[in-house]
């Protein structure tokens, strides 16, 4: 397929009343293609972002029927073929069990348990360069094979991953009890137990192209150094693949108490994960890439943190009310601190994690047809992470504090929604040059929506402006995004009440608005991702 969308999806359960709550088996099966947007060549002129000529950011894509095959080593030293329209594919097979049931005694006991097969892979291309002029080269594939041609031609990298098991299984039990302490209120406490397993079995190729583009398709071209190709891109670095488990194990308890106007809680959960497995990369072995037994790099490590959360609630009267809490939380890092010819994931060294302290408060108020939230916030968070495009491996630190309002109107048939954010951010701590004390790249002043809609009947028609002020497109703030509003427009209409038709306009005004930067050296950029153009899509909806 040429990057053409496809595919489907079936969700269904069965519930079965018993007393006191419910039994309840869901299950579900998915099998899509798509195409994968990454970023595409652009050039910048004084740290601003300029389009290049007969490349469009909302429109332009390196898929073509011009390409053929990308021909990589997969994790047994063999050879697969994927075609580079590909895409993104996807299958996910899944079941799941629940109970409800609330016994005689007043205790209630809920366990969800889901099991998920899910296995597929990506190809995208991606800029390696902004383009350069290159003379005597032919083509090697479109319609002008074996032409000379000279002109503009982009290095590029064809991200090319198979994901072979991404299968998961997890379980989450808790049991609770509301207790009348009478004149104290109603303390509810409840405790828990998550468990989680989570395969990572993959395959990372990265060849490296020469292209041209013949009347707006790209086509492989040959060089006086390339021949099809350039070879293993970004160096030769990152050819990889991974075989990880991680088991998770996060036992909890919660406490929530209820005294007149007042409702409160307070939890901990003591997160545990361990991982388990191998990865290795790629080298250069007698003129080609293999894997290497040499080369293999055992996971075998443990990490825990505990995260907890206190919060209040207080309500004046039925339109007014204040809130507030503090809260820890913690997600630990997988592939993305797993890079080749690395042998400290073995319980050697101490493992990253990416953690977030927050505090938080605000106010909720109504009058008559209106309704708002204000929420105050003040947040440190530490970050690792590992960026394969510029084989950087960061560990930030932030601060960050802000504002959040949230608005709403309801008319008869008519309503309105919006919300604004305002952030202000610093990097606080770096293993980056440049970077400290400056504002986290994508992370701008503002950001804010507004949603009106009317319904009359069967119809409703409204839009939602969605947009940023602008934003740095790296840490070190040398390259602006400029900031945009996105206008979209839709219309849904109940045939029946089984049936529905919906016709919906994405970025109506077909604004350019960039969402990342990439492939950066100091104040100039080779590649951005921009939002689609405009996109007008009609569906039917059928509910059994």
């Amino acid at each position: 397929m040429d990057g053409i969308s496809h595919g489907g999806q079936i969700h269904g359960n069965f519930t079965h009343d018993i007393k006191g709550g419910y039994i309840r088996v869901n299950f579900g099966y998915l099998d899509d293609q798509g195409p994968t947007a990454l970023p595409v060549p652009v050039t910048t002129i004084n740290g601003s972002i300029r389009a290049i000529p007969g490349i469009d950011p909302r429109t332009f894509s390196f898929y073509s029927p011009n390409l053929g095959q990308d021909v990589t080593l997969n994790s047994n030293n063999g050879y697969s073929a994927t075609n580079f329209n590909s895409g993104f594919q996807a299958k996910d097979a899944s079941i799941g069990f629940q109970l409800s049931k609330t016994f005689e005694n007043g205790i209630n006991v809920k366990d969800n348990f889901r099991y998920a097969a899910i296995r597929g892979g990506f190809m995208g291309i991606y800029p390696a360069n902004n383009g350069s002029v290159v003379t005597g080269a032919t083509w090697v594939t479109g319609p002008n094979v074996g032409q000379t041609y000279t002109g503009t031609a982009y290095s590029t990298v064809a991200f090319d991953t198979r994901l072979n098991n991404l299968g998961n299984i997890a379980n989450d039990l808790k049991v609770s009890r509301s207790l009348d302490a009478g004149s104290l209120g109603t303390f509810t406490p409840t405790a828990g137990l998550y468990v989680a397993n989570q395969n990572l079995d993959l395959v990372w190729n990265f060849n490296s192209y020469l292209m041209g583009i013949d009347q707006g398709n790209a086509a492989l071209l040959n060089s006086t150094t390339s021949i099809g190709g350039i070879g293993s891109g970004f160096g030769g670095c990152c050819d990889r693949t991974y075989h990880v488990s991680y088991v998770t194990t996060s036992p909890y308890l919660d406490l929530g108490w209820s005294f007149g106007k007042l409702t409160s809680d307070a939890s901990v959960r003591e997160d545990i994960q361990n991982a388990s497995g191998y990865f290795n990369g790629a080298v250069l072995s007698n003129g080609s890439y293999r894997y290497l037994a040499a080369n293999q790099y055992n996971v075998n490590y443990s990490v825990r943190h505990t995260s907890y959360s206190v919060g209040s609630n207080y309500e004046f009267n039925h339109n007014l009310a204040v809130f507030g809490r503090i809260s820890d939380g913690v997600s630990f890092n997988a592939d993305r601190i797993i890079n080749p010819g690395q042998n400290d994931l073995n319980g050697s060294a101490p493992i990253p994690i990416n953690e977030v302290k927050q505090y938080e408060g605000g106010v909720k108020g109504r009058y008559r047809n209106l309704n708002a939230f204000v929420t105050l916030f003040d947040a440190y968070t530490s970050e690792s992470n590992y960026d394969v495009t510029t084989q950087v491996a960061s560990a930030n630190k932030y601060h960050s504090y802000g504002a959040e309002i949230e608005l709403g109107y309801v008319y008869r048939g008519f309503q309105v929604r919006a919300g604004a954010t305002y952030t202000h951010a610093r990097i606080t701590s770096t293993n980056e040059t440049g970077a400290l004390g400056m504002t986290p790249q994508r992370q701008a002043d503002w950001i804010f929506q507004i949603s009106p809609s009317y319904t009359y009947r069967k119809l409703t028609v409204g839009g939602n402006v969605i947009g940023t002020t602008s934003s740095y497109g790296n840490d070190q703030n040398t390259i602006v995004m400029p900031g945009y509003a996105l206008l979209n427009l839709f219309a849904t209409y109940h045939v029946t009440p089984k049936l529905t038709a919906m016709l919906t306009a994405s970025n109506v005004t077909n604004a350019i608005a960039y969402s990342e930067l990439d492939n950066i050296s100091g104040a100039t950029a080779a590649a951005a991702r921009a939002f689609n153009g405009r996109t007008v899509q009609a569906s039917v909806r059928y509910n059994f």
